[in-house]
């Protein structure tokens, strides 16, 4: 189990929050640099008013939770109390306009100003809560004395741990791209296409562990896989239904569909029917591997 813990910890979550992370890097540092020492201290000062005006400003502008913590840190050091600041990393990651649109146009008006309603009484509170602790004003004078200080070797190590666990993340997806797009690239339209619909893509990890499970089977040649809707994209020639469900089903995930694309004729692609079970856990997954009948002419 720790191999499994350490993998996911040290190796998927970074591939997942890395890109995030590394543009909340790139603006905080672009804000620090710019905006002069006390910018927000000399304009909203502290108190119910500034919470109040950090949080409205975070609902329009969309930061993901990953990428608002350093933008946060540079807006204390530069004079935002750190009571609004948590009202700002409550508000901006939680809405968005595109969030905000789906919500009024799925659920009504009176469901998103309920929404907004809990995310704006939720992130004032805590923050007005967040100001009147004692240790608050701990804070701001921690992050000056960091900012105007020489560089500490518990920053450099931090920096080289934090490098440690994001480049092999960003490199890995760069890489990913790079080899997606150069299989795309020749001759895609002779290649036979088909999309799986797979039950139980909930993370990177298993997005991952089945994608290399399908480049191992016999004529596979590219894979990409849609993880929130839980299918994979599958390109190649020659390619064996049968190796692809066990491969999958293997893995420790269930196939439930299996459409053609191109190239593949109908009557390739029912999925192979299971043998008899090992364990119940395989019944189900068996009897949940379907494929589409073929068209009566």
């Amino acid at each position: 189990w720790w191999r499994i813990a350490s993998e996911h910890g040290f190796v998927y979550v970074p591939r997942e929050t890395a890109k995030p992370l590394l543009f909340g890097l790139i603006l905080s540092g672009i804000l620090a640099a710019v905006l002069p020492d006390d910018f927000f201290a000399d304009r909203l000062g502290s108190g119910p008013l500034a919470v109040l005006a950090m949080m409205l400003l975070g609902i329009p502008v969309y930061v993901c939770a990953t990428a608002s913590v350093p933008v946060a840190a540079v807006l204390i050091l530069k004079g935002v109390s750190p009571g609004a600041a948590l009202a700002f990393l409550i508000s901006g990651p939680a809405t968005n306009m595109a969030t905000m649109a789906m919500i009024w146009t799925s659920l009504g008006p009176r469901c998103l100003a309920a929404y907004l309603g809990t995310i704006g009484l939720t992130a004032f509170g805590l923050g007005l809560l967040f100001d009147a602790l004692p240790f608050t004003h701990q804070v701001q004078s921690a992050a000056a004395l960091v900012c105007h200080n020489s560089i500490s070797p518990a920053g450099i190590i931090s920096t080289i741990l934090l490098a440690i666990l994001l480049v092999p993340a960003i490199w890995h997806d760069a890489s990913r791209f790079i080899i997606n797009h150069r299989r795309s690239g020749h001759r895609i339209s002779k290649e036979d296409q088909l999309t799986l619909t797979i039950e139980g893509i909930s993370c990177d990890r298993c997005a991952s562990a089945i994608e290399s499970a399908l480049l191992k089977c016999a004529g596979v040649s590219h894979v990409l896989i849609n993880r929130p809707s839980g299918i994979a994209s599958i390109k190649g020639r020659e390619m064996n239904l049968t190796e692809i469900t066990n491969a999958v089903r293997k893995a420790g995930y269930t196939v439930l569909h299996i459409t053609p694309i191109s190239g593949t004729p109908q009557a390739e692609c029912r999925p192979p029917v299971a043998q008899a079970p090992m364990r119940n856990n395989h019944q189900a997954e068996s009897r949940a591997i379907s494929a589409p009948a073929p068209h009566e002419s």
